[in-house]
């Protein structure tokens, strides 16, 4: 629930406010909790693309769950894929192995600066 300062001042229940504020105090908790590395257990195997830990190499990278996929012409099933860059090859798709961990992407930024 959004408010402005005009309505925040015209409220004085105080079973309102302490949902309010426990809404709010919730809200950190679910924002703070997502910028935290996870089990890879939990990660979204529906194609959304997260930032994976690689544990040989220690280096984050972004990739996504694949149902399916080709690699060297070769149908492969189930894996995660990087499809930009990744151990220095350019374009192609490479299946990212000894994952550790996860954690979603950070939000875009809302203005561009150059």
């Amino acid at each position: 629930m959004k408010l402005s300062f005009e309505d925040w001042k015209i409220i004085t229940d105080r079973e309102t406010l302490w949902d309010m504020a426990h809404d709010i105090l919730a809200s950190w908790e679910a924002e703070r909790q997502s910028r935290e590395w996870q089990t890879m257990e939990t990660a979204p195997k529906d194609g959304t693309a997260v930032l994976l830990w690689e544990s040989y190499y220690r280096i984050p990278v972004i990739a996504q769950w694949r149902i399916e996929y080709f690699v060297h012409e070769t149908k492969t099933e189930k894996a995660w894929i990087v499809t930009n860059t990744y151990e220095g090859r350019e374009g192609g798709e490479t299946i990212v192995q000894n994952i550790g961990f996860w954690m979603p992407l950070p939000k875009t930024p809302l203005v561009v600066i150059y």
